[in-house]
């Protein structure tokens, strides 16, 4: 039995940039992952709804957590494409992504986001084709992952 869960080693993918704007991880399958990130006024714009870039951030990085995960041994992933639909705006505090993997093979995942305000309701949403790679060196996120299986 492995002393790390999913859920921690999702969290710990965080550090940097999803740590800086605030995003949560809250639970996360092989196939689902759901998380938050609120809505602070500098990720607005100058209408004062949420910014698409911090749409895209949000939807992103929970694709790209997740589809780390669907691969058997789990492997890093980087974004290859993005296509992403506004609905609505967004506002409110925060935001929550419903992120799910739709199909992955041996070189690449295809994940989608929907992103949802505070109220429930749907935002945004997009798919993200995301390609494994394999870093040089040690890579203890990757290891950690794999002991999971174990």
């Amino acid at each position: 039995m492995s002393e790390f869960s999913m859920l921690d080693i999702a969290r710990e993918m965080l550090v940097g940039f999803g740590e800086y704007v605030g995003i949560e991880i809250h639970s996360i399958t092989e196939t689902h992952l759901t998380a938050t990130m609120p809505l602070r006024e500098e990720f607005l714009n100058l209408h004062g709804f949420a910014h698409g870039g911090a749409v895209n951030t949000l939807m992103d990085t929970s694709s790209g957590i997740l589809s780390m995960f669907a691969n058997h041994p789990p492997r890093r992933v980087v974004t290859r494409s993005a296509d992403m639909h506004f609905v609505r705006p967004l506002s409110g505090s925060s935001m929550r992504a419903e992120a799910e993997v739709i199909k992955h093979g041996k070189t690449c995942c295809l994940a989608r986001s929907d992103i949802y305000d505070d109220q429930g309701r749907l935002c945004a949403t997009g798919s993200f084709e995301l390609v494994y790679i394999t870093l040089p060196g040690h890579d203890p996120i990757i290891e950690k992952a794999s002991r999971l299986e174990a």
